[in-house]
């Protein structure tokens, strides 16, 4: 038995709103939307979305209500900010 396969396209800017980062993940084979939205942390030290006119983090927050604490922070090499992500399936 192999291991999980997990691949990624290179995470791009719709230019639209460039703190958000739009890519597409593959886990087994099935292709998800995988979305980075840049945050930083507030005075309160609380994680906050740059920019989020879709409300994509507040989407995360929600699929996450146990979490105890911040999202992890994913740095990409070349681009400025640090990102969480979120990651769904595409539809059938």
């Amino acid at each position: 038995m192999s291991g999980p396969s997990l691949t990624m396209a290179t995470p791009h800017s719709d230019g639209e709103f460039g703190s958000v980062l739009f890519s597409t993940l593959y886990i087994m084979g099935v292709p998800h939307h995988a979305v980075f939205i840049e945050v930083h942390r507030n005075r309160a030290g609380e994680q906050v979305p740059v920019a989020d006119p879709e409300n994509l983090f507040e989407n995360l927050e929600a699929a996450d209500p146990g979490a105890d604490g911040p999202f992890r922070e994913i740095a990409f090499p070349g681009v400025k900010g640090r990102y969480v992500a979120l990651v769904t399936p595409f539809a059938q």
